[in-house]
């Protein structure tokens, strides 16, 4: 983790430190001396820091030291610098330290600038290194060019993350700016040292205030501005000078080379704002906007609807800056408070410096990656939430607020779907980890309000403090008070129809009725019960408004009186007049904006309205098709399987020669289809109008096993895989089931069972059917959900996955009555696979990474799991499934690059749609 640049000549060197043969001096600093070691146990070269003696001596401070370096020690990043150890050997504690072989970034600087390709190529590797620890909640506190190391192949390694916390005293005491890691001496030899970090700390840094992953972001911008000029951004000739400067001057902008991108200059700006809440949020948004530079796009010209979407800031979300850049003008507009009359659409163009738009709708490219129901507008107009799945965390809530330029990370909201807003736009409610939550929109602790599953399908914030929420994907309504309590259930599912659902509520003003789709899965039963309905909170019998199988949401008139409802019919986004008062249609539905995306898999049109007029919505495909890869374990593509699909999920048989997938039709029902690999043929395996998921391979391969709702209730059957005879019933009961694994001696079959009807307080239960006494047995169940199952290779154990420590963890138990049960997995669990030989299980985490835990079985009832240890991250993907002996996984991966979405913002169009 330090550079490998010799001092000859110390007392150390030649000594042994433990099994470490000291070769050479390093360097030294405030936080101890530097050196080259041999460790003769491993036999590779490392580097010893040993701490100061003043710092060992202290029993307090280096007992949290400890603590602090075992948090330290799980950053495992290529762009980081790594712990191996803290050892204590010959009155000495030193920490053991990953070497380096090149020099750091202050030596080269010291040669003069970066040049600016150069400074943009290790720039990014230095936000990825960031990235990677603030996401574990590590701050480095010491950025500069001196903890920053490039070898000859322009490879970046950041050092010392979270050494200037743990080398901190009491945390409880008065901050002070001695506890700075290059401040715990005064002796005059270290003076430079000390004004060097001086002129890298944020401005809260250098008043001793607390900090946080912005401090960082500050002190990436000195580096970045040093790196281009040669010079430091913030320099005065003593330390209070430095720090003076620090707390008010500004860099010399015009020092920066003449071909420095006008983007990068404006990520500098940003970076280096004095007040942090102007400060970038997130230092992944400089990595975009660094990707963005390196492709050619951050500078493209913007333009409007008629031409192409611009493609600038945020590439990660598809656009979204440019959206927030857009909503920027929107709110300046709708704020402006100078009472001189103007023109918006001159007002935009004045903001955004792009030739002027035909219209009020502006529209910009956006990616598929959002979670469900999102993007949501807060009721006053001035926020967007949105959920995304990120490689690394998985599902993750962001807010963009419009007075601002970036989008922001909804910290607390882990794991979160599902986003709504509160009535007064202060709060976000949202589900995670099986509970429905709040909290403030400037994110913090959540506070729960009640069990809610993943795949709700919608919630709705009364100005009465009672929100309106569907559980599950096959619930009807509740309602709970915003403060937490027992849920009362408030419709009631038809059940004279099949599949029938309660979904996506749209609250009325006088806060008690509200819109909602009644959904079912199949056509006829659609359009016989199907459609948008008015309910209430109060239990009041709902009435039909509309026969559309879509969301209906409603907007209010831009000047009072008739509002209108949203709906998608066909791919058309319509506007029909409704007066809230008399809950009646007020006029004919009118087409407004085609190619709308409209989720047919959840009965969801992608459009949202505030109480002002102002919408937001999506066009273009909401599935984009995605390919079979082949992957090795490493994360690798070795190949790639069949052409381009709608995949929802692939199970692989036994011999890895065949495929059966679940493909979505346009209807948005699913069906399976077989694939044979090695001829990459595919052919159709079930027909009808039913949908058709989780496929399970027999283990001899000569039938599949797959959930159907053929009935209305979702049931489990059989099929010969050569299609020679019909599907049959295997488990029939009058519950919603959904097969996961068949043992390996064809006698057992794992399912999962919810009751037809769920409720709030509904849990999925695993049970096993004996295939040959047709028999069904609850394995698993009571308080919490258990999510799925899957059998160890002789059938004495299973895996599976339950919610009962507040997130879907996998746990492992015998498959009999009796026996103990192990945590496996930490960090969440999806799906996971036992190997044909019984010694690991791979799952997948809710962080989207493929996970492997080795496992020990013994006689009895023993087992020995091991670590969980990473493979690769693994997200945007519809389904996977691994070979038996685990060295190759196939993925449906989604492809993006299929079609465009774009999303639009536009405001008082309440307005706009009274003239037409």
């Amino acid at each position: 983790m330090v550079a490998a640049t010799a001092y000859h000549g110390h007392p150390m060197v030649g000594k042994k430190l433990a099994h470490y043969e000291v070769t050479a001096e390093i360097g030294a600093g405030g936080m101890g001396k530097v050196y080259r070691a041999r460790d003769t146990r491993l036999g590779r070269e490392v580097a010893l820091k040993v701490l100061p003696e003043e710092f060992a001596q202290d029993p307090d401070r280096l007992s949290r030291f400890e603590r602090e370096a075992k948090v330290l020690a799980t950053l495992n990043h290529s762009n980081i610098g790594a712990i191996h150890g803290l050892e204590e050997a010959g009155g000495l504690r030193f920490l053991v330290l990953e070497l380096l072989e090149g020099e750091d970034l202050a030596k080269r600087i010291a040669l003069g600038p970066v040049s600016v390709d150069d400074t943009i190529e290790m720039a990014a590797q230095i936000v990825d290194a960031l990235e990677a620890a603030h996401e574990q909640g590590i701050i480095h506190r010491d950025l500069k060019p001196a903890n920053i190391v490039a070898d000859a192949d322009g490879k970046v390694k950041v050092l010392d993350f979270g050494l200037a916390k743990a080398l901190e005293g009491d945390p409880g005491s008065s901050p002070n700016l001695s506890h700075s890691p290059t401040m715990l001496a005064s002796s005059p030899t270290i003076a430079g040292v000390i004004l060097g970090t001086a002129a890298y700390m944020s401005p809260e840094q250098a008043r001793g205030r607390q900090v946080d992953r912005r401090s960082d972001i500050f002190s990436f911008g000195c580096v970045l501005i040093e790196m281009l000029t040669g010079r430091q951004a913030f320099i005065g000739e003593t330390v209070s000078d430095t720090l003076a400067a620090v707390l008010r001057a500004e860099p010399d902008w015009d020092a920066l080379p003449k071909n420095t991108p006008p983007a990068l200059v404006r990520l500098l700006r940003r970076c280096l704002e004095k007040d942090p809440k102007r400060r970038l949020r997130d230092i992944g948004e400089a990595r975009i906007v660094l990707d963005d530079i390196r492709s050619g796009v951050a500078d493209a010209p913007a333009t409007t609807e008629s031409g192409a979407p611009p493609q600038h800031w945020l590439k990660r979300y598809g656009g979204w800056i440019a959206t927030a850049v857009l909503a920027v003008a929107l709110v300046a507009m709708m704020t402006r408070s100078t009472g001189v009359a103007t023109d918006p659409a001159q007002d935009l163009v004045t903001c955004l410096a792009v030739p002027a738009p035909p219209a009020n709708v502006f529209r910009f490219t956006v990616s598929d990656d959002f979670t469900l129901g999102s993007p949501a507008i807060s009721p006053d107009g001035r926020h967007l939430v949105f959920g995304t799945q990120d490689a690394s965390d998985g599902p993750v809530i962001w807010v963009q607020d419009f007075d601002r330029p970036m989008p922001r990370k909804l910290t607390g909201a882990e794991n979160g779907h599902l986003p709504f807003w509160s009535p007064d736009s202060r709060s976000i409610g949202f589900s995670a980890n099986g509970k429905l939550r709040t909290m403030p929109m400037e994110g913090g602790a959540s506070a729960v309000v009640c069990d809610m599953a993943a795949e709700g399908r919608g919630c709705a914030w009364s100005q009465n403090g009672i929100i309106v929420f569907s559980p599950s994907s096959n619930s009807p309504f509740f309602t709970v008070d915003e403060g937490g309590g027992e849920p009362k259930q408030v419709t009631v599912l038809d059940t004279t129809v099949s599949d029938v659902s309660h979904r996506w509520p749209s609250l009325l003003p006088d806060g008690r009725r509200f819109l909602f789709t009644v959904w079912t899965n199949s056509t006829e039963a659609q359009a016989k019960v199907g459609g948008i309905f008015l309910g209430s909170i109060d239990g009041e019998a709902p009435r039909r408004i509309l026969p559309d199988p879509s969301s209906g949401t409603y907007m209010p008139a831009a000047t009072g009186g008739t509002g209108y409802i949203l709906f998608a019919r066909e791919k058309t986004l319509m506007a029909v007049p409704f007066d809230a008062d008399s809950g009646q249609l007020a006029g004919t539905p009118i087409a407004v904006i085609e190619d709308i995306q409209y989720d047919a898999l959840t009965g969801r049109a992608i459009v949202d309205a505030a109480q002002n007029g102002t919408i937001v919505y999506r066009t273009g495909t909401a599935i984009d098709a995605s390919q079979l890869q082949w992957l090795d374990r490493a994360g690798d593509t070795t190949g790639e399987l069949g052409d381009p699909a709608n995949h929802w999920n692939i199970a692989l048989s036994d011999d890895a020669q065949r495929v059966v997938a679940g493909l979505v039709n346009p209807d948005g029902s699913t069906n399976l289809w077989l694939i044979d690999i090695e001829r990459s043929i595919s052919s159709r395996f079930t027909f009808g109008q039913a949908s058709e998921w989780n496929p399970v391979w027999s283990p001899d391969g000569d039938q599949i096993a797959y959930t159907s709702d053929l009935t209305g209730v979702e049931e489990i059957y059989v099929k010969p895989s050569d299609g020679s005879a019909n599907q049959r019933g295997m488990v029939e009961t009058h519950d919603q089931k959904t097969a996961f694994d068949w043992s390996a001696d064809g006698r057992y079959l794992l399912y999962s069972r919810d009751p037809a009807v769920a409720t709030a307080q509904s849990k999925t239960e695993i049970w096993v059917h004996d295939v040959e006494k047709g028999e069904n047995t609850r394995l698993l169940g009571g308080p919490h959900n258990y999510n799925g199952a899957w059998f160890s290779p002789d059938g004495g154990w299973i895996v599976y996955t339950s919610d009962e420590s507040g997130r879907r963890e996998a746990y492992v138990r015998p498959l009999g009555e009796t026996g103990g049960r192990w945590q496996i997995s930490d960090g969440g669990c999806e799906e996971a696979s036992w190997s044909d030989d019984g010694a690991e299980i791979l799952y997948r985490s809710a962080a989207q990474s493929i996970m492997v835990v080795p496992i020990e079985i013994g006689s009895g009832d023993f087992i020995k799991p091991g670590v969980p240890r990473k493979l690769f991250d693994l997200p945007g993907i519809r389904g996977w499934d691994v070979t038996r002996d685990h060295q190759r996984i196939l993925i449906a991966r989604v492809r993006h690059d299929q079609s465009t979405t774009p999303l639009s913002v536009v405001i008082n169009w309440s307005q706009d749609l009274g003239k037409r």
